[in-house]
């Protein structure tokens, strides 16, 4: 089998089936392919969502939507921030990079899985 054939088909593997090398009987190692469970329909799935479940979901979608729209009010005021502040577009963006790239870090450090040793 091609370097091409083989690169072929794990890439229709990604999108099919899980290919998993188990040993049979005899001790040699076989390729088998597992078909994937099938989709479940997902107006069964929200159905089986309880009142807490959704208040959950509201709740995070509002506080989604919210750091968006601050996201972009922030990054629509660029210009008026600037002047205000007497510094370049380049700092005021910078600074809006930072903030949401150290967001992530400040999450690592402070996370509650952090002092699970305690």
């Amino acid at each position: 089998m091609g370097m091409f054939h083989q690169a072929l088909e794990n890439v229709k593997d990604l999108f099919r089936h899980e290919r998993i090398t188990v040993m049979d009987e005899n001790g040699d190692m076989v390729e088998k392919i597992n078909k994937p469970e099938p989709l479940l329909n997902p107006i069964t799935l929200l159905a089986k969502l309880t009142w807490k479940n959704w208040l959950f979901f509201i709740t995070g979608l509002a506080a989604w939507t919210m750091d968006g729209y601050d996201f972009h009010s922030v990054s629509l005021s660029l210009t008026n921030l600037s002047k205000w502040y007497n510094v370049s577009k380049t700092d005021v963006s910078t600074s809006i990079t930072l903030t949401l790239l150290f967001r992530s870090v400040g999450y690592a450090f402070h996370s509650p899985s952090c002092f699970s040793h305690i």
